[in-house]
């Protein structure tokens, strides 16, 4: 049987219990009460990229190759962002929601769960400066990836996705223009340091971490995050943003 053919068939349920009770020991990530259909198939692309015949050469291969773990927990989370991704969300928040803010004497505090590469965190903060907020601000940006998180700091991408940053951005209302926030070369564009000032990146496992620590916050965005988990799941982690959320946030 080739490997193609292997992806049309279910993993076995014990296969995918022994996986995530390894990796939960192992690793201290938690996987248990992801969405078993989405997380099932994230395995079946890992097996097939990897040229690997079944979940248990998988587990042998995070077990013995720690640098492989990191490609795994990044394909199994999927980060998929732009800057202004989804301009009409971006829209609102600048005109609904941030100008509540504008007048707030203390530090408007955000937090972004799922950060990915940052290009939300970054919009988020461009907008706020926009509307005369970032001179007060503090945000905090978290994801369970720590390549993610590298990647986030250095504000760099590349220069390719800039013509779709521009739509986006005159989509969601800005005001200027996107090429004000960035330098480039030719193949990157990076985030100006006025921006990136503002954002504290961390790694956090919004599953098996702490959140009682770090605080509360004025706005949360959780973004492309709970499609991945199942219902128990999703409830837990409303009451985690609930439970960090200023009483009127």
């Amino acid at each position: 049987m080739t490997i193609s053919s292997r992806l049309l068939l279910d993993i076995d349920p014990s296969d995918i219990e022994k996986l995530t009770k390894f990796l939960k020991d192992k690793y201290k990530y938690d996987f248990t009460n992801y969405a078993l259909l989405s997380f099932e198939r994230r395995i079946q692309k890992i097996l097939k990229d990897g040229n690997l015949s079944n979940v248990a050469e998988l587990i042998i291969k995070l077990d013995t190759t720690p640098e492989f773990v990191h490609d795994f927990i990044k394909n199994v989370t999927v980060n998929v962002t732009e800057m202004f991704r989804d301009p009409s969300f971006w829209y609102q928040m600048r005109k609904e929601i941030i100008p509540k803010y504008s007048t707030q004497e203390k530090p408007v505090k955000i937090w972004h769960i799922g950060c990915s590469s940052g290009e939300e965190v970054y919009s988020m903060i461009i907008t706020l400066k926009e509307l005369g907020v970032a001179r007060n601000l503090s945000v905090t940006a978290t994801d369970i990836d720590r390549e993610v998180i590298k990647k986030a700091k250095t504000g760099k991408y590349p220069l390719k996705k800039l013509t779709l940053n521009n739509k986006n951005y005159l989509k969601s209302g800005g005001t200027k223009k996107f090429d004000d926030y960035i330098t480039k070369d030719n193949r990157f564009y990076y985030i100006n340091k006025e921006i990136k000032q503002h954002v504290c990146f961390h790694e956090h496992n919004l599953v098996s971490d702490n959140s009682n620590d770090i605080g509360l916050f004025d706005i949360i965005l959780c973004r492309n995050v709970l499609i991945y988990f199942n219902q128990n799941l999703q409830n837990d982690v409303l009451k985690t943003i609930h439970q960090n959320l200023q009483l009127e946030g």
